[in-house]
């Protein structure tokens, strides 16, 4: 089935898309990651310096892996604040130079891939150029690299042309996986 439906994003629409973004792509993985590594140095840190006032004993080994767990945990913590607090004052800026408020953008989309155009210009990507796709209750998104995508608001969209395109992603076997 092929579609068309126009759309116009706004600026609660593109936070929303990058909040989804981070949470799906950096905030959950990343601040793993982080939080190990941070717990590892920490421990191993701890544990010279207390192995070499104490000697290593496992009360030692405890004591260090118990602290390190401690400080990763707050480093942790401020980090996600600082996300938070930064994600809005990040996508504001990009918003204002990418000039996009307002402006309606058409999409048409077939089993060889879709068209998006406003009156700035006209993009034609194959399926196989979209790299992933995520959505949520608000939001599709359909990326062309990590970083850059296309936001469709579902609210502005028909449910039975959402639905043939999540069918024509999923048959071009566009990856759900950011």
């Amino acid at each position: 089935m092929n579609g068309s439906f126009t759309t116009t994003v706004d600026y609660a629409d593109y936070l929303a898309a990058n909040r989804l973004m981070i949470r799906r792509r950096f905030l959950w993985r990343g601040l793993t990651r982080a939080f190990i590594g941070l717990w590892v140095a920490y421990s191993l840190l701890i544990l010279i310096f207390a192995a070499m006032d104490d000697g290593l004993t496992l009360k030692v080994f405890f004591w260090s892996a118990s602290a390190a767990l401690a400080f990763a945990g707050v480093v942790i913590a401020i980090l996600v604040l600082i996300t938070l607090w930064r994600i809005p004052r990040s996508s504001r800026k990009t918003w204002s130079q990418l000039h996009l408020d307002g402006l309606p953008t058409t999409q048409e989309f077939d089993e060889t891939g879709i068209r998006i155009a406003n009156e700035r210009g006209t993009a034609n990507f194959e399926w196989h150029m979209i790299t992933s796709w995520i959505e949520d209750d608000r939001l599709l998104m359909m990326f062309r690299t990590r970083l850059v995508f296309h936001l469709v608001p579902k609210d502005q969209v028909d449910a039975s042309t959402l639905e043939a395109l999540r069918l024509h992603l999923i048959q071009s076997g566009v990856s759900t996986r950011c």
